[in-house]
């Protein structure tokens, strides 16, 4: 990882075999400082302080002891109101291997002035969590309002 005052953060990693290092943006990036900063990568597995990263960029079956970056791992939950393959839906729950979901409504995310409107009653989704990943195990769901309104 270089800091750059003024370029923000970029990504790298060296492969095993050698080589210059090969950059590579992580699956949820926001490099405005006043919103996050986000800098979050898929995992796939999680061993303690031990994450299995997807593959592409990084080779299959490649670990990352969290440790190496911070003292605690920060990870985010798939929770609140989400850009997916099925639009922008809010979680409702997750039931093993399946999301309950609905669509976004304007109350869930009000940045009008009064009141939000109330809730309408919606069709839940279901949505099988395999169906939130590329087929080389990056997460196809990010926050929607990272920014906020």
């Amino acid at each position: 990882m270089i800091a750059a005052p003024g370029k923000g953060l970029r990504f790298f990693y060296v492969p095993v075999s050698g080589g210059a290092p090969r950059e590579f943006q992580p699956d949820l990036t926001l490099q405005d400082w006043g919103y996050g900063p986000y800098f979050h990568q898929t995992y796939l597995e999680q061993r303690g302080t031990w994450f299995l990263l997807p593959q592409d960029p990084l080779p299959a079956g490649t670990w990352l002891n969290a440790r190496d970056l911070d003292e605690e791992p920060h990870v985010l939950s798939l929770s609140g109101i989400v850009d997916s393959p099925r639009g922008r839906v809010v979680i409702l729950a997750i039931d093993g291997d399946l999301v309950r979901a609905r669509a976004e409504q304007p109350a869930d995310m009000w940045c009008e002035d009064g009141n939000p409107p109330a809730l309408k009653p919606s069709t839940e989704l279901r949505i099988s969590k395999r169906d939130l990943y590329s087929r080389t195990g990056h997460l196809l769901v990010s926050p929607s309002y990272m920014k906020g309104c």
